[in-house]
């Protein structure tokens, strides 16, 4: 069952046939400068917003630490959920074997510091994460994620009307794939960042454990103080001038991902 289907317009070009630009987009988790970017990228970047999508270009170092304060208690909450962390060691690849395959994260694109993919091989199981866990662990490796979103030029969210409908998310995704092209193009790193958007979906779905949910809400409740237009992050984006060259992942073939039908004389739909 496909888990979308997208009308577009017919342009007579397979789904394959992509410009240079959109198989150059890549993530870039490298350490940044904080050197301040262009003014005129920051306004080209806040006019890909919509009607019903903002985008905020956010360069306060007061404003971006306290979102990487958010980040690192959503991250420690994602440290002690056991779904969730079962589900990212599932989906991590150590071996240069496992990341040739093109499925997971390839550990080596994490810029892990000496040492790092040890540890990380290491709390993979949830057993030894939990007891670890009772040492400080999650605190520990949750401040890492949000001091590493820190470290940047400036942040972009985008956001969108709370509570967010499915058409929300597709229009969300569209301007992030915009944003993320434009910022490629001008030799700026992207890092995306979505453990505050998920942890915040998932307690508006019900989906966070009992025993997180009051961590969960007081963490919602910071987000909605420094976020006064009521509106909600589907994406933040850490951005600027990279220290180092990204480590690029393997991708899928397209074809194994998206296929094309038919379905009108007019339009065709991909399937995701």
């Amino acid at each position: 069952t496909p888990a979308l289907v997208l009308p577009f317009p017919d342009t007579g070009r397979p789904p394959s046939d992509l410009p240079p630009a959109l198989r150059a987009r890549h993530t870039n988790r490298a350490p940044y400068r904080r050197d301040r970017l262009p003014p005129a990228l920051a306004a080209r970047i806040r006019s890909q917003g919509t009607e019903r999508v903002q985008v905020h270009w956010i360069e306060d170092r007061v404003k971006i630490r306290h979102l990487g304060r958010l980040v690192g208690r959503a991250a420690r909450l994602r440290y002690r959920d056991e779904g969730l962390h079962r589900w990212l060691a599932h989906s991590l690849r150590f071996s240069a074997e496992a990341a040739e395959r093109g499925e997971g994260l390839d550990v080596r694109t994490l810029h892990l510091p000496p040492g790092g993919r040890q540890v990380l091989r290491l709390v993979c199981d949830w057993r030894r994460m939990r007891w670890l866990n009772a040492l400080g662990a999650d605190r520990m490796l949750g401040a890492f994620e949000g001091f590493e979103l820190v470290r940047c030029g400036a942040l972009v969210a985008i956001g969108t009307p709370a509570p967010p409908a499915l058409e929300d998310w597709v229009a969300a995704g569209r301007v992030l794939e915009r944003v993320w092209l434009e910022l490629n193009a001008a030799g700026v790193a992207v890092h995306p960042s979505f453990v505050l958007p998920d942890l915040l979906h998932r307690l508006a779905t019900t989906a966070v454990p009992a025993a997180l949910e009051a961590a969960a809400r007081d963490v919602a409740a910071a987000f909605r103080a420094a976020w006064p237009d009521g509106g909600f992050p589907c994406m933040l984006l850490r951005t600027g001038y990279a220290r180092s060259p990204a480590v690029r992942a393997r991708r899928l073939p397209l074809e194994r991902i998206l296929t094309q039908r038919n379905c009108t004389d007019d339009d065709d739909a991909l399937v995701l």
